[in-house]
């Protein structure tokens, strides 16, 4: 929790990243802590990332190494398995994360879809921040949430 630090001036300090990568689902097998950017998650010698807990962040997944191919946003939480970090069924890799401070878009209504991160800069068309197409219709602020099974969100204490 960040109001448990605390700096000497009695303010609450930012926690730094911090992601651990579980080879198995429900938080099994062989796991790795991250603190920073990890362009190939085999190089920590994770083969397969079965589940995800974020204790602090958020981050973004990529399916493919060097930060390449479909995205994946998590936020504080715990993801058992694959199909709790993605909505879009298209594949169940992840290779590569990086924390991040962003804005993230979703290609449907009510954060629904494929996820698109909309960091500082300028965005010209769709191609700029990753969509295949330009289809964006929901947009929202990262920070530390908690999420209902059927994909509502509400601020986490």
């Amino acid at each position: 929790m960040a109001s448990d630090h605390q700096t000497q001036a009695g303010k609450p300090q930012s926690l730094n990243p911090k992601i651990i990568i579980f080879e198995q689902e429900n938080f099994q097998g062989h796991s790795h802590e991250l603190n920073g950017p990890c362009p190939n998650l085999k190089e920590t010698g994770v083969e397969k990332a079965g589940s995800v807990l974020v204790q602090a962040g958020p981050w973004v997944g990529y399916e493919q190494a060097n930060c390449k191919g479909e995205q994946f946003v998590f936020e504080k939480g715990e993801y058992p398995r694959w199909d709790s970090w993605t909505s879009s069924r298209r594949t169940d890799s992840l290779s590569s994360l990086r924390p991040i401070k962003v804005w993230v878009g979703y290609q449907y209504p009510g954060y629904r879809g494929l996820q698109y991160l909309l960091e500082k800069g300028d965005y010209k068309e769709s191609s700029d921040f990753g969509a295949p197409h330009p289809q964006v219709q929901s947009v929202r602020r990262i920070r530390d949430m908690q999420w209902h099974q059927r994909g509502a969100f509400h601020p986490s204490n």
